[in-house]
């Protein structure tokens, strides 16, 4: 497993589904309903808790949430007002982590001649990486 992760960067529980696969155990299809299956469960659990969070906080300048309680604690000398320009920039953080979440849970679902395929055009279109664009 350790030259998995260190050639070819995935996870060993990646590594395991697709020596599943090749064996024949399973599926990619069943790996994927069971991949949507845990996310269901798992917004399911946490649906409640995220909109008592999101009842329960202020939107902090660096683009995230905190309680209440500890924004409430601060003393309103020590609080500047966020200028425009620092929202925006909040804003642009939180669509760039949205991003980069959407695209990992992507990534999980390929396989591995996708990934291939994906990496090829990468290094067709911006050169292999470590190395500078020409």
């Amino acid at each position: 497993m350790a030259w998995l992760r260190d050639n070819v960067q995935i996870a060993p529980s990646r590594a395991y589904e697709l020596i599943a696969i090749a064996d024949g155990r399973t599926t990619l299809e069943e790996i994927r309903e069971g991949y949507q299956e845990r996310n269901q469960r798992r917004q399911e659990k946490n649906k409640e808790a995220r909109e008592v969070f999101k009842e329960d906080s202020v939107l902090h300048r660096n683009g995230f949430r905190r309680n209440q309680p500890t924004a409430q604690k601060q003393s309103a000398q020590n609080q500047k007002p966020v200028s425009e320009a620092e929202k925006q920039a909040a804003l642009q953080r939180r669509q760039v982590l949205a991003l980069r979440f959407e695209v990992s849970a992507l990534v999980e679902k390929l396989t591995i001649s996708e990934l291939e395929a994906i990496k090829e055009f990468i290094n067709t279109k911006f050169g292999k990486v470590g190395q500078a664009a020409a």
